[in-house]
């Protein structure tokens, strides 16, 4: 997503983030998939861009606390620091939702 004004708060690219992130899942979850793997994209206001991936050994799911995944992919970058024009996030490593049995996860 493109913003019409660049941004500079980092709680706001870290908010801007997470609601990105839900509706990508709330997409793959209407397919009935999981995703293994975040990836973030930055492109920052002299068109620098940066793109950063995680994958997790769990499935991606609302619940989790983001902003800590998001801190460890973007923690080296000079976010807050450099406004922000661009923030992109993506799912990868998918994986069909099985109907056969599956162990409850404790914080779900």
């Amino acid at each position: 997503m493109t913003y019409p004004q660049d941004l500079e708060d980092s709680a706001e690219i870290y908010q801007q983030l997470t609601e990105l992130l839900h509706k990508a899942l709330e997409k793959v979850l209407a397919k009935a998939l999981f995703a293994y793997t975040l990836t973030v994209k930055v492109k920052y206001h002299d068109f620098r861009q940066i793109t950063r991936s995680l994958t997790l050994n769990k499935p991606i799911k609302k619940q989790m606390l983001l902003l800590p995944v998001f801190q460890q992919l973007l923690g080296n970058e000079s976010i807050g620091q450099t406004k922000v024009r661009l923030l992109g996030v993506t799912l990868s490593s998918l994986e069909r939702q099985s109907l056969s049995y599956q162990q409850m996860d404790l914080f779900d």
